[in-house]
């Protein structure tokens, strides 16, 4: 199993008859570097990862409504 893991929070926040959202969403919170894809061809470079996990990542975003 791949321990990845996703966290996220949203806040609303409203001014008068507008709205305003915050949100944060923290993406492979572990940080595992788990091997999606491995080299299978024969030679030196048999087993050597192709892909794995992206990195931590934090996406931040907000929303305004009117």
């Amino acid at each position: 199993a791949v321990m990845r893991g996703r966290f996220g929070v949203r806040k609303l926040f409203r001014i008068g008859k507008y709205q305003i959202s915050a949100q944060a969403d923290l993406f492979n919170i572990v940080n595992s570097s788990y091997v999606k894809n491995q080299n299978v061809t024969f030679g030196t470079s048999l087993g050597q990862p192709l892909d794995i996990l992206n990195p931590r990542t934090l996406r931040l975003a907000t929303q305004f409504r009117f």
